[in-house]
């Protein structure tokens, strides 16, 4: 509430929670996309990182940035480790 207290008109308010929200939102498209193009299997089980992949994706659908399927996979498959090497490589050839 502190952010709109002084504000003259509801007009105002509501642009000034505006301003702050879409900074916020801004802020959180931009972690979701490094997370998204970061995230490495490591020693997670498949299923794991399958699923924390996807759970990026949707969120980042749901903030209407939506990840091209292609990207999808290419993330899949880059953040696989070296012992899929061979697997990833049959599957790009």
């Amino acid at each position: 509430m502190s952010q709109i207290v002084g504000h003259q008109t509801s007009h105002d308010a509501w642009m000034a929670l505006q301003r702050i929200f879409s900074i916020l939102s801004k802020a959180r498209i931009m972690q979701l996309h490094l997370e998204f193009q970061t995230t490495k299997k490591g020693v997670d089980f498949m299923l794991e990182y399958i699923l924390r992949i996807k759970t990026i994706s949707n969120n980042l659908a749901a903030i209407g940035e939506p990840v091209k399927d292609r990207d999808h996979i290419l993330q899949l498959l880059g953040g696989l480790g070296p012992e899929y090497n061979s697997i990833v490589a049959s599957l790009t050839a």
